[in-house]
């Protein structure tokens, strides 16, 4: 059996990414909640790279030895794109492909010294970026991972790379039951979205929800993933999620996998400040929850971030928007505005139902 023949068969018996918990991304807020990056459905998507920055990685032609490069196959390991406690995406790129074979493009990965594993094989024709959800793994560990092309007699390994996965965290159980793929017009074409129900299941409210939808081809190709977020769920509630691909032909979507997972504490609404009033205005783009928040804790200064959340007919939650009312004074009031953006918005009807929590906030 060849070194090839022996990866596939392992390959062969690796687990793939499924509905669950897993990739995350960060948000600093520091756009101050009228960015569509605050709100949910509009973050940028895990899988992209432009090739500019961190991203990319070492470019190998080697053997499994790593001298001896054989330049008719070549691949590059990227930094993985989110990583949590207990899964990763790992990335990389087949960069050359000089052979009329395609390539087998495929990751090892082990914990920091550990055997290496293999995950399953991904048929290449032409150079390009190739992605894997890795979950199961353990948190607080160090793992090493690198890319692998197999072609013909050839195969190169990519540079080695490392990530540490995060803490394991007290977090209430997410269900993602239901998951639809649906095809919609958008506003330049036909458009793939991922209809997501998550639904808190637990009995604590949570916060800093972030939910990663991966695309793939009629091949189970990945062709990439976005990211959305979600800043608060109460228990029993369900968040409809509708996400869209970002930089991924809608045209070549056939399937979908999604990751739902807990990244932060639930808000805590500072002493002394409160929602005076709120109205929702979703005539006009982009629609917009304006509110007063109120300081009656009898000094000066006093900051809030204000959550703004949208439900619709059947009390689910459509998205929410997170912004800042700075030095509220001393019996006195701040106005905000928390803007929703691109699909979120444009799900939101004038008569849906909305409320707002206030978080803690640092200037």
């Amino acid at each position: 059996m060849t070194r090839r023949q022996a990866l596939a068969v392992l390959a062969a018996g690796s687990i793939t990414a499924t509905a669950g918990c897993g990739a995350l991304t960060s948000d600093d807020g520091s756009d101050g909640g009228n960015d569509p990056a605050d709100q949910s459905g509009e973050s940028e998507p895990a899988s992209t790279d432009n090739g500019s920055d961190g991203g990319t990685g070492t470019e190998s032609g080697a053997g499994e030895d790593g001298d001896g490069a054989d330049e008719s196959v070549g691949v590059s390991t990227w930094e993985p794109a989110a990583v949590g406690d207990r899964s990763a995406q790992l990335r990389g790129a087949l960069t050359d492909l000089a052979t009329d074979e395609d390539a087998t493009c495929y990751f090892q990965y082990r914990p920091e010294g550990g055997d290496w594993a293999v995950t399953a094989g991904q048929i290449r024709s032409a150079p390009g970026e190739f992605a894997q959800g890795l979950p199961g793994l353990t948190p607080a560990t160090v793992y090493e991972f690198r890319a692998v092309g197999d072609a013909g007699d050839a195969s190169a390994l990519g540079e080695t790379r490392s990530f540490r996965t995060r803490a394991a965290r007290d977090r209430s159980p997410l269900s993602t039951d239901g998951l639809t793929l649906f095809f919609d017009e958008g506003r330049t074409g036909r458009e793939a979205v991922a209809e997501v129900p998550v639904e808190n299941t637990g009995s604590s409210t949570v916060g800093r929800l972030t939910l990663a939808v991966t695309w793939y081809d009629d091949a189970t190709e990945v062709l990439g993933t976005t990211t959305d977020r979600l800043h608060v769920l109460r228990p029993g509630e369900t968040w409809l999620a509708q996400v869209t691909p970002r930089e991924v032909d809608s045209a070549a979507v056939t399937s979908i996998t999604a990751e739902a997972t807990v990244e932060g504490e639930a808000p805590r609404g500072p002493a002394g400040l409160s929602v005076a009033s709120s109205s929702l205005h979703a005539g006009e783009y982009p629609t917009e929850l304006r509110g007063v928040v109120a300081n009656t804790h009898g000094e000066d200064g006093g900051s809030v971030r204000p959550i703004a959340r949208v439900f619709d007919e059947d009390r689910r939650v459509v998205g929410d928007s997170r912004t800042y009312a700075y030095d509220v004074p001393s019996g006195g009031q701040r106005r905000f505005v928390a803007s929703f953006f691109r699909r979120t918005a444009r799900r939101i009807r004038e008569n849906f139902e909305h409320e707002v929590v206030l978080d803690r906030a640092s200037r």
